[in-house]
């Protein structure tokens, strides 16, 4: 962003007119780079975005309702899919919650 001249369009991403892309075309282009970069072709599409947001943001500790209304879910049954802890994160969690409290 530091580098790309200030178009005036608003738009983060533009086409070759310097208009907003279409889903269409937002899409191709996410499919291409993420196929580049060697990610498996069943999950180059833009939710994979949505997914990878909340597992972030359940590792970044963020309240579970803050997420739930930041994917824009109806029910937490939704959100609970990224809350999936493994032992060593819960290990981990009960290490620093008791060190905090004692």
């Amino acid at each position: 962003m530091r580098e790309r001249p200030d178009d005036g369009s608003g738009f983060l991403f533009v086409s070759q007119k310097g208009g907003a892309l279409t889903p269409v075309q937002w899409y191709k282009v996410f499919r291409a780079a993420t196929i580049d970069a060697g990610i498996d072709a069943n999950r180059a599409h833009p939710h994979s975005l949505k997914h990878s947001l909340g597992y972030a943001l359940v590792k970044a500790n963020v309240n579970p309702m803050v997420i739930k209304q930041s994917l824009g879910h109806r029910a937490m049954s939704s959100t609970a899919v990224y809350c999936g802890v493994t032992d060593n994160d819960a290990s981990t969690a009960i290490k620093t919650s008791l060190m905090s409290i004692f």
